[in-house]
C-alpha cells in the first residue's frame, strides 16, 4: 500500500508475467531492458496484455527497433542471402524472432532460425548441426538474453566452424571487452550491435557511473546498468516534479519528462 512507484524488469518474460498486475494497481513502471515488443504494444491473443498500458514505460528499445539495424546492414551491407539466427526459448527469444522474421519479410534473405535452451554448459551439438545443415549461411546472429550463454555459445560455434566463411555478430554485451575476450578467445573478426552510447560520448554522470562499475565489478558499465539508473533517475525526478507519492500523479510527471541522465 505505501509503494509509489516500480523499476524493473530486465527480462522480457518476467515484464509479461507483471504487467496485469501492476495494471490493476495503477501502479507506475519503468523497464529498463525489456525488447520485447508486447511490453507496450500488447498481445491481441490476451486480454491481460492492452497496447499501451497507460502505467507501464520502458526505456530499452523494442526487439523491432533492434532488429532493424541488424537487418539494415545485412540487406545493405553484407548484402546476405541466408541469416542464422540463433536464440533462446524466452519471451525475448521469442520477440526476437518475430522482429527478424518482420525485418526480412520483404527481402530475399533466407531466414534460419534455432531456438537453445538457456544455461546449457555448451552447445557444440547444436552449432555443428546446424553447421552441417547450412554451409552456404553468410551471416550468423547470435542473439541471446544470457551474457554468458551467448558467450559460450559463440566460442562453440566458432570451434565447430559455423563461422569460417559467415558473418559472425553478437550482442551488445560484448562492450566489456575483457569479459568478451576470456568468454569467447576465438572472437577476432566477429561483429556487434552497440545499445546506447559508446564511452567517448560519455557525460560526467556516464563517466561515474562507468568508473564505479569498473572499481566495483572489474569491467565497465554495460548497458542494461545505465537503462537502470536512468530509470531510477526517471522514477525520482518524476516523483520530485509531482510533489506526490500518488500513482497518477507520477504517471503524468512521467509522460512529460523532460531530463538528461546517463544516456
Amino acid at each position: 500500500d505505501q509503494l509509489a512507484a516500480v523499476v524493473g524488469e530486465a527480462h522480457s518474460g518476467c515484464g509479461l508475467a507483471q504487467i496485469p498486475a501492476y495494471s490493476k494497481a495503477g501502479m507506475p513502471v519503468v523497464f529498463p531492458e525489456t525488447y520485447n515488443d508486447k511490453i507496450t504494444a500488447g498481445d491481441p491473443a490476451d486480454p491481460n496484455l492492452p497496447a499501451n498500458p497507460p502505467t507501464i514505460f520502458r526505456i530499452a528499445p523494442t526487439s523491432t527497433y533492434y532488429s532493424s539495424f541488424i537487418a539494415d546492414w545485412l540487406i545493405n551491407g553484407l548484402k546476405a542471402t541466408k541469416l542464422i539466427q540463433i536464440t533462446d526459448n524466452s519471451d525475448y527469444g521469442i520477440g526476437e524472432k518475430a522482429a527478424m522474421q518482420a525485418a526480412l519479410a520483404s527481402t530475399s534473405i533466407k531466414l534460419v532460425q534455432v531456438a537453445i535452451d538457456a544455461a546449457q554448459p555448451d552447445y557444440s551439438a547444436i552449432v555443428s548441426r546446424v553447421k552441417a545443415e547450412n554451409p552456404d549461411a553468410d551471416a550468423v546472429f547470435f542473439d541471446t538474453a544470457g551474457i554468458a550463454d551467448g558467450w559460450a555459445l559463440q566460442q562453440n560455434a566458432i570451434d565447430a566452424g559455423l563461422v569460417d566463411t559467415a558473418a559472425c555478430i553478437g550482442g551488445p554485451a560484448a562492450t566489456d571487452f575483457a569479459g568478451y575476450w576470456r568468454a569467447v578467445p576465438g572472437g577476432a573478426g566477429c561483429a556487434f550491435q552497440q545499445v546506447g552510447l559508446t564511452s567517448s560520448q560519455y557525460n560526467d554522470m556516464a563517466k561515474s557511473l562507468n568508473d564505479r562499475s569498473n572499481l566495483a565489478l572489474g569491467h565497465g558499465a554495460r548497458n542494461y546498468a545505465f537503462e537502470s539508473y536512468d530509470s531510477v533517475l526517471l522514477v525520482a525526478d518524476a516523483i520530485t516534479r509531482a510533489g506526490s507519492t500518488d500513482h497518477q500523479a507520477i504517471v503524468k510527471a512521467l509522460e512529460t519528462t523532460s531530463m538528461v541522465g546517463t544516456q
